[in-house]
């Protein structure tokens, strides 16, 4: 038991990271789908057109999928959302998962990315760490992650832009690997101008 404890002790830092960032994980990941009940209006939008730019190529009024901004239920959306989520289409009939799951892989790749965005404005690994299980813990974080929202992909979208530009500021790399990263940093950053309105003046 001594033994335990005084690993525990030493350890403490390590555990206490994986257990926030386990708990985060948990909490976005339990009974994902069923929890919220039921879709909200955007969600509906979003599913009804991904089914139907997959079973015809075309939205639910008739129009082309590559469009730059869908009529949606009259509200008009920005078409990344839409576009991902039919990618999932095939691989769910649950219009509740199908629906919210690019937002929860968008709400899961922010943790790794806020991680790498620390490191890359010079915060030491164990300040970055720190970062990242604070955002695991979040409970916006945790409840975006679990509903369809346009804006927490156009967030997790800006936070990696953000990455591969500060990544171009390293100095020890090729300048293959800069082309690649300010590549990377424009496809995210653009892919945020259409995936949610506000972004273009955020970013």
């Amino acid at each position: 038991m001594r033994e335990v404890l005084l690993w525990l002790r030493q350890h403490m830092f390590t555990v206490l990271i994986v257990l926030a960032i386990t708990a985060g994980l948990a909490l976005r990941l339990f009974q994902f789908g069923s929890i919220p009940v039921s879709l909200y209006w955007d969600e509906m939008a979003i599913w009804n057109d991904a089914q139907s730019i997959v079973a015809t190529g075309r939205d639910m009024f008739n129009r082309s999928a590559w469009q730059p901004l869908f009529i949606s239920y009259g509200d008009f959306k920005l078409p990344m959302y839409i576009w991902l989520t039919s990618l999932v289409v095939n691989l769910t009939n649950n219009s509740l998962i199908g629906a919210r799951l690019v937002s929860l892989i968008a709400g899961l790749s922010m943790l790794p990315a806020t991680y790498f965005l620390a490191r890359r404005l010079g915060w030491g690994q164990r300040q970055s760490l720190v970062a990242t299980a604070l955002l695991a813990i979040l409970p916006w974080s945790i409840h975006f992650s679990r509903v369809g929202f346009e804006a927490h992909l156009a967030s997790a979208l800006l936070l990696w832009s953000l990455v591969f530009l500060f990544s171009l500021t390293q100095l020890k790399i090729t300048p293959w690997t800069r082309a690649l990263f300010a590549t990377l940093a424009w496809i995210s950053s653009v892919a945020a101008f259409y995936t949610y309105f506000s972004f273009r003046y955020v970013w």
